[in-house]
């Protein structure tokens, strides 16, 4: 498990537990948790992540995402 702004995932907020996994091949999975609610971040595109840059590039679009609707969800509230 890594978190984010480390040498591995600079682009990402350190408030993710980034948790990538080598699978077969050059194929790889990705998992996502949010530190301060719990919530596992959906990584988008649904296709297979193929190398080591791809799994970078989910993480740090995919929390920007997921951030961006978190403050939209939070203007709704108020």
């Amino acid at each position: 498990m890594v978190s984010g702004e480390t040498a591995d995932f600079p682009d990402v907020d350190p408030r993710f537990d980034i948790m990538p996994r080598h699978l077969l091949g050059p194929f790889w999975s990705l998992r996502m948790v949010d530190r301060t609610t719990g919530q596992e971040v959906q990584i988008t595109g649904g296709a297979f992540l193929t190398g080591y840059g791809s799994v970078r590039r989910a993480a740090k679009y995919a929390s920007r995402l997921y951030l961006s609707r978190q403050e939209r969800w939070n203007r709704e509230d108020r």
